[in-house]
C-alpha cells in the first residue's frame, strides 16, 4: 500500500476528502470549459476522470455535458464518488490498469494526480496507460501545481 508521511493512502485520501479546497478547485477547473470549447468538444462525449477522488471533478465534467467514468486507487474514494455522482461508473484501479478498451474515451481528465507520481519512469507508465484508452483525436487535460513541474530533465 502507498504511504504518505506515515499514514496509509486510504487515511490520506479520507483526510483529503474532508478538506475545504474551494479555491484550489476553482483555480484547477476555471479554464477547463474554455479549453474544451476551444478544441470543439461538445456535450455528450465520454470522459474518464483518472484519479477521480470523491467525485468532485466527475460532477464538474457531468455539468459540462460529459458522460463520465472514474478511476482511483482508493476504494474509499470510489465509494464516496459513487454516492456523490451515482449516474457515473467508478472503479478501483488495480495495478494501474485502466478497465477500458483501447481508444475508448474522448477526454481523459487528471486533476492534481500526476504531480503525486514520484519518478519519471512511473509517470511515463501512467501516461502510456492513459493514452491507450484515449481516442486518437481525444484530449488529455491534466491539472498540475506547476507548469514547470516535469521540465527538469
Amino acid at each position: 500500500m502507498v504511504s504518505t508521511h506515515g499514514c496509509s493512502f486510504a487515511q490520506y485520501a479520507d483526510m483529503y476528502s474532508q478538506l475545504n479546497l474551494k479555491e484550489m478547485r476553482y483555480l484547477g477547473l476555471r479554464d477547463v470549459p474554455g479549453l474544451l470549447q476551444k478544441y470543439s468538444y461538445v456535450r455528450g462525449k465520454l470522459a474518464l476522470d483518472y484519479g477521480c477522488g470523491e467525485g468532485r471533478s466527475p460532477a464538474f465534467l457531468r455539468s459540462l455535458g460529459f458522460s463520465v467514468d472514474g478511476v482511483d486507487i482508493s476504494e474509499s474514494m470510489i465509494n464516496l464518488a459513487r454516492q456523490a455522482v451515482p449516474e457515473s461508473n467508478f472503479q478501483v484501479l488495480h495495478e494501474g490498469k485502466i478497465p477500458a478498451e483501447d481508444e475508448h474515451y474522448d477526454l481523459v481528465f487528471c486533476s492534481w494526480v500526476l504531480q503525486e507520481i514520484d519518478s519519471k519512469p512511473k509517470l511515463v507508465s501512467v501516461l502510456t496507460k492513459i493514452f491507450r484508452v484515449l481516442k486518437k483525436e481525444g484530449i488529455l487535460v491534466a491539472v498540475v501545481a506547476s507548469e514547470t513541474l516535469y521540465n527538469k530533465d
